[in-house]
């Protein structure tokens, strides 16, 4: 059985992704960790923390996993790390993958939308309106 670790697992993308991980029909064994926490060997870590925390997280225990997917934007843009919606492009998870940067939730939603489409028509231009949270948590703001 593989074992997939949530990191980060007190605030609201740990709690959510806890909810979709027990709702799969693979058995996988999920171990949770806050982000302070010492982390044990997994197959696959997923990094629910901001920034700033997976930027110091994912080179610290990247031996000790198999995979890191990180829900931040800390690596969508870095070379050589694929951004993955497993939809749409599971492809680019190849045999030397070990860090995967997961894309914003409005271009996911986004993609997801436009993907069976795509055999039908070439876009040159989509335009897209989103209506987010004043917070990027969807927290109430202290003001």
């Amino acid at each position: 059985m593989k074992t997939v670790g949530i990191i980060g697992i007190n605030g609201m993308v740990g709690q959510n992704m806890l909810r979709e991980l027990k709702k799969l029909k693979t058995p996988v064994e999920i171990k949770t960790f806050g982000r302070e926490d010492e982390i044990t060997p997994l197959d696959v870590a997923i990094l629910c923390t901001d920034n700033p925390v997976s930027a110091k997280l994912a080179p610290r225990i990247k031996d000790r996993v198999k995979y890191i997917v990180d829900m931040s934007s800390e690596f969508r843009m870095t070379p050589g790390v694929p951004l993955v919606i497993p939809e749409i492009n599971p492809q680019d998870i190849t045999a030397d993958t070990r860090l995967i940067a997961s894309p914003n939730c409005t271009t996911t939603g986004l993609v997801m939308s436009l993907a069976p489409l795509k055999p039908f028509y070439h876009f040159e231009e989509v335009f897209f309106c989103s209506y987010q949270a004043i917070s990027g948590g969807g927290k109430k703001q202290p003001y």
